[in-house]
């Protein structure tokens, strides 16, 4: 069990990663050599990756959706082209009447419909659920609260 002490510097971490070691100190009042050797050690136990959330919109990237797919063919193979595709952004496995969850960005939703149709034809997608995201309402939140 994660130690109520560790959650605390994890939830820092979350709400802002780029903040000073020292920062966080000040406000949780954890010795900044502790926090620096547990954030060390998190990057080895539960930090999977560093990232930076973007607002694809202001890029110019209009379109954002989700995608539920049902294979009939071969998973691998399209598992494999979706993880080398630029456009997918996040790519899930599920246990559900669906078997893959595709996050897409596009510059525009009609890039999106033929990006289906394409994967529909080539990889014996048998059904599928397209969900377009009009707005972000919450993003990235879960353990930044520190107040747990």
């Amino acid at each position: 069990m994660i130690k109520r002490k560790d959650l605390l510097i994890l939830s820092h971490l979350r709400k802002n990663a780029r903040q000073r070691l020292t920062k966080i100190s000040r406000r949780t009042h954890i010795p900044v050599t502790t926090i620096y050797d547990n954030v060390r050690k998190f990057e080895k136990k539960y930090i999977i990756k560093h990232a930076s959330l973007l607002d694809f919109r202001k890029l110019g990237f209009n379109a954002k959706t989700k995608v539920a797919m049902k294979v009939n063919g071969s998973r691998a193979e399209l598992l494999s082209y979706l993880q080398e595709h630029p456009n997918v952004n996040s790519l899930y496995r599920m246990d559900s009447e669906f078997d893959i969850l595709a996050e897409l960005v596009f510059r525009e939703l009609r890039d999106v419909d033929e990006f289906v149709e394409d994967l529909k034809s080539r990889f014996d997608v048998t059904n599928s659920l397209v969900l377009n995201i009009t707005d972000d309402l919450k993003r990235e939140e879960f353990l930044s609260s520190v107040n747990f």
